[in-house]
């Protein structure tokens, strides 16, 4: 069954001018928890997300990273079982993913809850 938006037409033609537009865009959603934040960024961009990683409240830096390890091993079978050192080796490794996949389509990398990375 496919996922559908109710409401949030602003919102969505906020969304769709960036999805249409060739440059890269930073997008950063937030208002109050609970309201649908995560569902309205998923359910738009559903087909684009090549990457999407979620940050946990209070973990280590180090469980960060090894988050993110698990989620480059899903989404591009990265093959990698130890996690990165730093913040910038993991993000080299994700821009090496995502460069390897050929595709005019626009990618969508999904950070949910990034102030916890």
């Amino acid at each position: 069954m496919k996922s559908i938006i109710i409401g949030r037409h602003h919102e969505q033609a906020i969304l769709k001018d960036l999805s249409e537009d060739n440059r890269p865009h930073l997008l950063a959603v937030y208002g109050r928890r609970r309201v649908g934040k995560t569902y309205l960024i998923k359910t738009f961009f559903q087909k684009q997300i090549v990457f999407e990683c979620s940050g946990a409240v209070d973990a280590s830096t180090n469980l960060q990273l090894n988050n993110f390890v698990i989620q480059l091993n899903k989404y591009f079978s990265f093959k990698k079982t130890k996690s990165f050192s730093t913040w910038q080796e993991a993000f080299q490794a994700l821009e090496n993913c995502i460069s390897k996949k050929k595709s005019k389509q626009k990618k969508v990398l999904f950070f949910d809850e990034l102030p916890w990375l």
